[in-house]
């Protein structure tokens, strides 16, 4: 071999030594720089692991009790299914949905269904509206009481009384609440009891007035006007009988009448004229009575 060509096959050594160690510097970068990515992957996937988990820690408030529901099915045992006030921990959705049921704020359903009609200018100034001659069915709310009769008053009309009603409540059994009442979930932000109210109210309202009708028909309207604190408690009782066989979950506080048990304003009148009448007539047999005992002690 001639030293030309030793010197040319020397060269291509040395470039062959140079690239290779290029590859190899580029390989080790290569190297280093999937080492460094597959760590920040990683990192970055324990971080959200640690925030997944983090993100199912959430707080009941003192006025509230919470189920949680595991794919659509109620979590725990017993007493367990409940959570009270304070911090809790469930898997975040999908897995886990958190039910909120405020259960210690009392709410009120006014039921005036059997009050007569009343314009707003009279609502204003508190006067009785001026009556029709005949009460209107489609308008005026009222009630019927047992048929007793009085002289001078129709009997159709007299066993007719109007009266204002409230009633409170409670959602006492949140886990019955849940299963058998439908209501509108309130979406994030949204008072529980403002949405529920609006599907649960009218319900109330209109089992409210089933016993109240069940219940005024037991009275006469002397009955009724005399026996205004026992009445509710007789509605509120048949209420809630009827709120415990729906397995519903609510507690009736309490059923009171906001405005007096009184009679239609068509027959005003007449009641006031047999009111004084009976009231005259009691006081003659009074006199009389105090008479005849002084007539018999001289």
């Amino acid at each position: 071999m001639t030293d030309n060509e030793t010197e040319q096959a020397g060269g291509a050594i040395a470039d062959a030594q140079r690239t290779e160690g290029e590859l190899d510097a580029a390989g080790k970068s290569l190297t280093d720089a999937l080492r460094i990515s597959f760590m920040i992957l990683k990192l970055i996937m324990v971080v959200l692991v640690i925030l997944f988990f983090a993100s199912g820690v959430f707080r009941v408030q003192p006025n509230e009790q919470a189920l949680v529901l595991r794919l659509g099915k109620i979590r725990g045992l017993g007493g367990a299914r409940l959570l009270g006030p304070g911090l809790h921990w469930a898997f975040p959705e999908p897995i886990d949905e958190i039910v909120r049921v405020v259960t210690k704020k009392k709410q009120t359903v006014p039921i005036d269904s059997f009050w007569y009609f009343e314009r707003e200018e009279d609502k204003l100034k508190g006067r009785k509206p001026r009556p029709g001659r005949t009460l209107n069915p489609l308008r005026d709310g009222y009630c019927l009481t047992r048929n007793d009769t009085v002289a001078g008053i129709g009997e159709n009309d007299y066993n007719i009384v109007h009266a204002k009603w409230e009633l409170t409540y409670t959602i006492d059994r949140p886990e019955l609440f849940f299963k058998n009442i439908y209501y509108e979930a309130p979406a994030p932000g949204q008072d529980f009891l403002d949405v529920v109210s609006e599907t649960l109210d009218p319900l109330l309202k209109s089992m409210a007035e089933d016993a109240i009708v069940t219940t005024m028909v037991n009275y006469s309207i002397d009955e009724a006007i005399r026996s205004e604190s026992r009445i509710p408690n007789d509605v509120s009782r048949l209420l809630q009988a009827k709120l415990d066989r729906m397995d519903s979950g609510i507690k009736v506080t309490s059923m009171q009448i906001s405005e007096r048990i009184t009679w239609p304003l068509q027959v005003d009148a007449a009641f006031q004229a047999s009111n004084k009448a009976s009231q005259e007539s009691q006081r003659l047999v009074t006199e009389a009575r105090s008479y005849a005992e002084k007539i018999l002690n001289e």
